[in-house]
């Protein structure tokens, strides 16, 4: 694509390319943090599980 094409030119162009990567970048650090919160909130609530069904027995 050329400046014509897109009203852009190179700089700008770079410029709205390496803000989607930091975009891309703290997705994926985000994504990172969700999946481990999400591991220790799973062996909690197995822990709880475990201690629950001991309480039953």
């Amino acid at each position: 694509m050329d400046e014509k094409e897109t009203g852009l030119n190179e700089r700008e162009l770079e410029e709205i390319l390496e803000m989607a990567r930091d975009a891309a970048e703290k997705a994926r650090s985000m994504c990172e943090v969700i999946t481990e919160n999400s591991k220790k909130w799973r062996e909690r609530a197995e822990r709880i599980a475990a201690s629950e069904i001991g309480w039953l027995k």
